[in-house]
């Protein structure tokens, strides 16, 4: 891959400036390490799509669209709101734009849906609804938090090339 460094690309070279929340850890993992491939991770997507408290936006958003896969759609849109941003990436808008429409579509949705339902996330993490549901999970299964949940927070921090 290293020859492709310098072909000239037909769009431009972006870097992004985005606020990057603060991650918080649980037992032991930073939060988002709990997934749509993680059995607390599907748990939670289901919370959230049936409207666990605070999350009526999901809910709404679920009922009014027929999205196919509900769990990972949501899945997908949690990891791109939340592990999917670096500090300081380097992006081609044009291809990144270019991957949410095939998300988009691979989901039965249009862009404007699939920016909603990216938005309803956002509104979520920013809340501290999906990381409460998930201590909440974690708690529920038996595995204790051995540090208080607010007391430590990581930096979700990269370089773009």
């Amino acid at each position: 891959m290293l020859r492709y460094l310098d072909l000239p690309l037909p769009f431009d070279l972006t870097t992004t400036s985005v606020h990057l929340r603060p991650g918080k850890i649980l037992h032991d993992l930073p939060s988002y390490c709990y997934d749509l491939h993680t059995r607390i991770g599907r748990s939670v997507i289901q919370s959230l799509i049936h409207g666990a408290q605070g999350a009526d936006p999901l809910k709404y958003f679920f009922v009014r669209h027929k999205v196919c896969d509900r769990a990972t759609a949501l899945g997908m849109a949690l990891f791109y709101s939340e592990g999917g941003q670096l500090r300081n990436e380097t992006f081609f808008a044009e291809v990144l734009d270019l991957e949410q429409r095939i998300m988009a579509q691979k989901f039965r949705l249009n862009i404007s849906e699939w920016d909603d339902l990216r938005a309803h996330v956002n509104e979520a993490l920013e809340a501290g609804i999906v990381d409460r549901l998930r201590r909440e999970e974690l708690e529920r299964r038996g595995l204790q938090m051995q540090l208080p949940f607010e007391s430590h927070e990581i930096a979700m921090e990269g370089t773009g090339p």
